[in-house]
């Protein structure tokens, strides 16, 4: 399970934070019930597991300025993703898991430079080194489930 940083209704000054599914502020049990419900998935429902999609919209540039240009366009990202699970949706490994290949997005009539979509799908061993950090962290301040910390150490070592 990707524990997805998201702003919710208690965030400060657009600081975002660790919340799976944004609903930390709304759920009624303890958050690792939570995240082993989601987790045992798989080894109750095997092949038909949900499939699971971190999509970021708002990664910055260095100027601060967000990249992708959201609300209508978020389309064509659900877009790739249905194709995805339809097994159509072209993909590139990495460590993190698969990001949309080269070309799979559709970005007809998008005013948006190669050079960016290459910075919106970019995925950068140091900014991710950090992002562990952070994660391990969270997940320390929850008491995360060994099965998830198995998965942080699992993607700790496909960057190495």
């Amino acid at each position: 399970v990707m524990m997805a940083a998201a702003v919710s209704r208690d965030d400060v000054a657009n600081d975002l934070k660790y919340d799976p599914f944004t609903m930390t502020s709304y759920c009624g049990i303890n958050i690792n019930d939570h995240i082993k419900q989601w987790s045992s998935l798989h080894a109750r429902l095997g092949y038909n597991t949900p499939k699971f999609f971190h999509v970021n919209w708002f990664r910055k540039n260095a100027n601060g300025d967000i990249l992708w240009p959201g609300f209508r366009e978020n389309c064509r990202v659900l877009k790739w993703i249905w194709q995805r699970i339809e097994g159509i949706g072209a993909v590139s490994s990495t460590p993190i898991g698969f990001v949309p290949a080269p070309g799979a997005l559709d970005l007809d009539g998008l005013d948006l430079p190669a050079s960016v979509i290459n910075m919106l799908l970019r995925v950068d061993s140091d900014e991710w080194h950090s992002e562990i950090a952070r994660i391990r962290a969270f997940f320390l301040h929850i008491g995360a489930p060994e099965e998830t910390q198995m998965e942080l150490r699992a993607l700790l070592e496909r960057f190495i």
